[in-house]
Parts: structure tokens; C-alpha cells; sequence
């Protein structure tokens, strides 16, 4: 049995319980049966709005929590793709240095073998020189000159760079 007690509804008003009216003059005229279906039944609905209440903070809590957690994912997130374009830029940074580092190495060693031909070839002309020398000596003595070496090509025993290899030649032998 259900007792109906339009002025015992409780009524909503800003989370908080009012009743529309007195009720104990109107337990008054109720059997002692019907009173206790009315205790019950209150408290029934205190304990429906306890709860209520109980889900509804949990549910801000819930709310709160998956804020906080999605503004630290976020901040997370953000944090990895600075480190991503701080590896990145490193990276870049990284291969311009070798890029770089293997362009003077290879500007050294071509200078390096622009010296040596550049001694090489002082080499061969102060060869010449001393022959010619030793030549006018011998000549100023009355002795026969020695037949004189074949004359020797500067460019066949120019050493050639193969880049392919990376080895130096000579008269386009590998040494």
C-alpha cells in the first residue's frame, strides 16, 4: 500500500530536501500502518536521494579526474614532439657538421695532392736543371756526355685521383 501525500513530496531545490508542508498534522490522521508505509517509504527516498547525490559527486570527481588526465596527456603529447623536433633538429645539425667535416677532408687531400704534384713536377725541373749543370761541366772538362735519359712527360706520371676508388694512380695504374 502506498500512502500519497501530496504535501509529503519532497521537492528539488538547489540539492537540498524542503517539504511542501508540515507533515506531522497530517501523520496525525493516518492508521499507525499507513505512518509506518510513510517512515518507510521517506526514507527510502532519503536514501535514493543520498545516493543520488553520492553519484553525482563521484561523477564530478570522474569528470575532474579525466580533465586532469586528459590536460596531462596533452601536456605529455606536446612535451614528446618538442623532443621529437629537438632530436630532429640535432639530427640535421649533426649531418650538416659531417657533411661539412667530409668536405674539408676531401678539400685537405686534394690539396694535399695538388702539393705533391706541385713537388713533384719542382722535383723533375731541378732534375733537369742538375743534368743540364752536370751536362756543362763534363763539356767544360773535354769528357763525352753521357747519352741523356728519354725526356720524361709530366702529365703520364701526373698521379690521378680516381674518385670511384678513393685510391691515387699513376699513369692510370693503381699503386
Amino acid at each position: 500500500m502506498i500512502v500519497q501525500l501530496h504535501s509529503a513530496v519532497p521537492e528539488f531545490r538547489t540539492g537540498s530536501i524542503t517539504m511542501l508542508s508540515s507533515t506531522s498534522s497530517k501523520l496525525d490522521c493516518l492508521s499507525p500502518a499507513e505512518r509506518e508505509e510513510f517512515k518507510r517509504q521517506r526514507e527510502l527516498i532519503k536514501k535514493a536521494l543520498k545516493k543520488s547525490a553520492a553519484s553525482e559527486e563521484e561523477m564530478v570527481t570522474l569528470r575532474s579526474d579525466k580533465k586532469d588526465r586528459d590536460e596531462a596527456f596533452l601536456q605529455l603529447r606536446n612535451e614528446l614532439q618538442q623532443q621529437q623536433q629537438l632530436a630532429q633538429q640535432q639530427y640535421q645539425q649533426f649531418q650538416q657538421i659531417y657533411q661539412q667535416k667530409q668536405e674539408e677532408l676531401q678539400l685537405k687531400h686534394q690539396q694535399q695532392e695538388l702539393l705533391q704534384l706541385q713537388q713533384f713536377s719542382q722535383l723533375q725541373q731541378l732534375q733537369r736543371q742538375l743534368q743540364e749543370e752536370h751536362a756543362q761541366l763534363r763539356e767544360q772538362q773535354g769528357i763525352m756526355p753521357p747519352q741523356p735519359p728519354p725526356p720524361t712527360d709530366v702529365v703520364k706520371q701526373v698521379v690521378i685521383y680516381d674518385a670511384s676508388l678513393r685510391h691515387p694512380t699513376q699513369n692510370g695504374t693503381e699503386q
